[in-house]
């Protein structure tokens, strides 16, 4: 029964003695007034999320060890209900602590770090720092203790989505690998909640490297997808293309799928500086894990021909080389591959080049004339270089005794001389052109 109800049976009772008449009749006014005041007041509607916390605040203060779990479940849910209540940072606090109690010391580490990042003037920040640096001395190891330690030192900044984001990309280093499962869940939070966030891509990326040092290729995946679909003008695309293709490459191992990422970041962002890399990664794969030598050659072409006169230019020259002379039995086509390499790069690279491509005429074609020539080359490209005499020395030896070219052989000792009179080649292929002559 109500209290309208009581006043009203109260007054029935009192209308019924006809002594009472006059009383009940002068005090009819004043019974009206305060039935309706009474039912003023209960139809008043409640705070829910004040009375919501008073509830938490009763079940989370000491929980027997039964009710531990629905306790903090009902903390959580406080907090997703009112992201931004002023008790949050109490809620968070007392959050941290229930995960303790459960033994999941990672989660209660991801409750501090957002209260710290949150409420960072609360009066539980500096408290919930000493709590999580315990907590990170306890779980963590050596390697990855100092990143953890890091993450107490809040960036300045006025803004708590700044400060939030701010923790979500720190999330995705060394300190991921600790707290991958709660790290994945508040990113996925703030990614829910702050829907427009201007660098929402980047709290993706997160997120999706999260994944992959959390060993968890797949999920990766389809992050960084979800970018390049929900993000076309970000900078992060084309890196999230070789991401994708390192991923196939890597743990899920399908080589053709990332073949064919790498050339699809090579075509929608030839731009890139992401294309070198993806170019040559390719060649990689057409090389040790596809032996389909002919395609690696055709990615280094590429490399040379986008790429001049760079390391990437110079690498993929060497490979070339190799390939031809190793794999493609095309020894003669690796000479030429390493004189075009000398042509565009100097000394000593270029002079490097050409020994090299001396030693393929020598070995694999038994080209001693050719052999002679590249290191008569050598001398004639780069006649300064410190190496030039014993280069031309050692072009008029093949001349005599595997060419067996005498006139050659001679005409390339007497060079020696001439043109390098201060060395200590000049009186050895004198002597060596005289010897001959006289034969």
């Amino acid at each position: 029964m109500n209290w309208r109800n009581i006043l009203l049976s109260l007054a029935a009772i009192l209308t019924a003695t006809p002594c009472m008449a006059q009383i009940v009749s002068s005090s009819a006014a004043a019974i009206a007034i305060d039935t309706v005041a009474i039912s003023a007041v209960v139809a008043t509607p409640i705070d829910r999320r004040v009375a919501a916390w008073a509830f938490v605040k009763t079940i989370a203060s000491n929980p027997a060890p039964a009710f531990l779990d629905a306790a903090a479940d009902e903390t959580a849910l406080f907090l997703a209900r009112w992201p931004d209540a002023p008790e949050n940072a109490a809620a968070l606090f007392t959050l941290a602590g229930l995960r303790q109690k459960q033994g999941d010391d990672k989660a209660a580490m991801m409750a501090y770090l957002r209260l710290i990042y949150a409420y960072p003037e609360s009066e539980q920040a500096l408290q919930a720092k000493s709590a999580y640096l315990g907590l990170v001395e306890k779980r963590s190891s050596r390697r990855i203790r100092p990143a953890l330690n890091e993450l107490v030192s809040v960036p300045q900044s006025d803004s708590s989505v700044e400060r939030l984001a701010s923790l979500a990309r720190r999330l995705s280093g060394d300190p991921g690998e600790l707290m991958y499962e709660p790290a994945t869940e508040f990113i996925r939070g703030f990614i829910t909640r702050f829907a427009e966030y201007a660098a929402l891509d980047q709290i993706v990326w997160s997120l999706a490297v999260l994944h992959e040092r959390g060993g968890k290729p797949a999920a990766a995946l389809i992050v960084y997808r979800e970018l390049l679909a929900t993000f076309p003008n970000s900078r992060l695309k084309a890196s999230a293309q070789m991401a994708i293709g390192d991923l196939y490459a890597g743990d899920l191992r399908d080589i053709k799928a990332a073949i064919d990422a790498y050339q699809e970041l090579i075509n929608r962002y030839p731009r890139s500086e992401s294309v070198l890399p993806a170019l040559q990664k390719t060649a990689v794969l057409f090389d040790e894990k596809l032996q389909q030598y002919a395609l690696a050659v055709e990615m280094y072409e590429k490399i040379i021909s986008l790429f001049p006169k760079t390391d990437g230019a110079l690498n993929a020259f060497k490979q070339e080389a190799r390939l031809e002379r190793d794999r493609l039995d095309k020894p003669a086509d690796a000479v030429k591959t390493y004189q075009r390499l000398a042509d565009q790069f100097g000394y000593p690279t270029g002079a490097d080049a050409l020994r090299e491509a001396a030693n393929v005429a020598r070995k694999w074609l038994k080209d001693y004339a050719l052999e002679a020539t590249l290191h008569t080359q050598i001398a004639t490209v780069y006649p300064d270089s410190k190496e030039a005499p014993q280069e031309l020395y050692t072009a008029a030896q093949v001349y005599e005794s595997d060419a067996k070219d005498t006139n050659k052989a001679i005409a390339t000792y007497t060079e020696v001389a001439a043109k390098f009179p201060n060395s200590r080649y000049a009186r050895k292929g004198a002597e060596r052109a005289a010897k001959l002559g006289q034969q």
